[in-house]
This record gives structure tokens, C-alpha cells and sequence, in this order.
């Protein structure tokens, strides 16, 4: 629950100036089915350089969802085959004067590598949620200050 409209949390995760602005220092946004979220954690990497993670759009309603699936993932990242048959939905609901953010998975299979890859996301999502509130309860995230 975060203290922001959809709206404005809509920017937040749709444009590139607002993912720079709490998820990651480089980023950029085609938001268009098929288009994609192009993310690197690292501040002096560059918009289609090799180590960058590729988010591909598959469906989007303004103000209320984004779903994502792993189109390319940073090198080295383990099972990353097998990560590409996950999608993400992040969905926005008003309640009240605050918003509902709620992420959720699918295309989770039986084995190791599945049980490996929720393990991962279960931390990272919810370490993604907490870097979205800071953003709005504290604004910008200084990169520079970042290691």
C-alpha cells in the first residue's frame, strides 16, 4: 500500500524517467505490446549494452496493470531459459487516497530450476516493492550515492 494514486504510480513503472527514478539508473521504456523495459543496475552501462535485462511488454491497461515477461536476462543469470516462461503482473488499485500495488507470477513449473527461480523472485519482488515505496515516500533515488 503506498501513498500515491494509480496515476502516479503508473508513472513510476511506465515511463523511463520514472524507473530511473527508483528501480534502477538506466532505463528505458517502449510501453507497446511487444515493446519492451530495457533495465541495468549498473549506472555506467548504456541502453543496449550486453549485460542489460530485457523486460518484453506482453499486455498493459493504464493505471491498473502491467505485465512483463523476461525477454533477456543479464548474463550469468542462473536458469535463465527457463525464466523466460514467467510472466509478471504488476496491478495497481485505488484504495481510497492510497494505491494497492500487488505483483504477482505465473509459469512456474515443477523441478529445481523453477523452485530456484521462485525462490529468487519471492526476495527480489518483494525488495522491488520496498524500493517503490521509498521512492514515494522519500522521492528520487540519488544513483551517485549508490553502490
Amino acid at each position: 500500500m503506498v501513498d500515491a494514486s494509480p496515476a502516479d504510480v503508473w508513472a513510476l513503472i511506465s515511463t523511463s524517467d520514472g524507473w530511473r527514478s527508483w528501480a534502477a539508473p538506466v532505463a528505458e521504456v517502449d510501453l507497446r505490446i511487444g515493446g519492451e523495459i530495457e533495465t541495468s543496475y549498473d549506472r555506467t552501462a548504456r541502453i543496449g549494452g550486453p549485460g542489460n535485462i530485457h523486460n518484453r511488454i506482453a499486455s498493459f491497461e493504464p493505471n491498473r496493470s502491467l505485465v512483463i515477461q523476461i525477454a533477456q536476462a543479464p548474463p550469468g543469470f542462473p536458469h535463465a531459459d527457463e525464466a523466460r516462461n514467467l510472466s509478471t503482473v504488476l496491478a495497481l488499485e485505488r484504495r481510497g487516497s492510497r494505491t494497492l500495488v500487488r505483483v504477482t507470477m505465473s509459469g512456474f513449473r515443477d523441478g529445481e530450476a523453477y523452485d530456484a527461480l521462485y525462490r529468487f523472485f519471492d526476495a527480489g519482488n518483494a525488495y522491488t516493492l520496498n524500493k517503490l515505496a521509498e521512492r514515494i515516500e522519500n522521492g528520487p533515488t540519488n544513483w551517485a550515492e549508490q553502490r
